[in-house]
């Protein structure tokens, strides 16, 4: 839906949940093996903030799913605002 901004080594994009027709963050992990590496520890560490309870009420990011398409690593989380203390409101 639309490009949101890049990093050093990973891109975001606003698109829609078909399966759940919400709008999510797309983060696009360049295929690199230190990259990678980095992303799967930002997964982890996502995850479990993410198992400890309640994400809204501490302002922590929520992490929906991850995969691998064509040799890129894609991390699927909620859209944030400009504030990530203002969750509920999307970019754009």
């Amino acid at each position: 839906m639309q490009f949101l901004g890049q990093a050093a080594f990973s891109k975001a994009v606003k698109c829609l949940d078909q399966k759940t027709n919400e709008i999510v963050c797309l983060k696009i992990i360049q295929n690199n093996k230190d990259y990678i590496d980095q992303s799967f520890d930002e997964i982890k560490l996502l995850n479990l903030l993410n198992s400890l309870g309640d994400v809204d009420q501490f302002n922590i990011l929520k992490i929906i799913e991850y995969f691998y398409f064509q040799e890129h690593l894609f991390i699927v989380t909620e859209i944030l605002k400009v504030s990530i203390f203002h969750k509920n409101n999307s970019i754009g």
